[in-house]
């Protein structure tokens, strides 16, 4: 048999949004060293159009309700983004617990295992790497 060409595999998007599933979050610890800190790396399965795609997204560990400067005005950091986006806490907890200095009660394992739909951002470096737009993320509703 010859040299085989096969089809590429890439996330399929419908109306804008990929969609997919949580299938894991896990807690990366940092080594003692300057260059590396605790980080949580949400590993997305998205529909392909050959077969699933895996999709990581990596945030810090804390959330806080001091907004940043970026290249597209100010936000939150992506951790706060993505709580607030799936629903796990509101703007006014974010900023009270922010400003009295308290912990809010969030925990991240509620959402392994469901579904999602977001937009793709192109990376500016690889043409065919895409990363999660954090800001269109949505939990998408199943019915029982």
């Amino acid at each position: 048999m010859g040299l085989q060409v096969k089809t590429a595999n890439q996330v399929k998007v419908n109306n804008d949004y990929a969609i997919g599933i949580i299938a894991n979050i896990s807690f990366i610890d940092a080594e003692d060293n300057e260059f590396e800190q605790e980080q949580f790396q949400f590993d997305f399965l998205v529909e392909g159009t050959v077969k699933p795609v895996n999709i990581k997204l990596w945030t810090g560990t804390k959330i806080s309700g001091q907004k940043y400067s970026n290249n597209s005005g100010c936000e939150y950091c992506k951790l706060t983004v993505l709580c607030l986006q799936l629903g796990l806490c509101t703007e006014a907890e974010v900023i009270e617990a922010y400003e009295q200095g308290k912990n809010l009660n969030i925990d991240l394992d509620v959402l392994k295992n469901k579904t999602v739909k977001f937009k793709l951002l192109k990376s500016a470096k690889k043409r065919n790497l895409s990363q999660i737009d954090i800001k269109s993320l949505e939990l998408i509703k199943t019915i029982k």
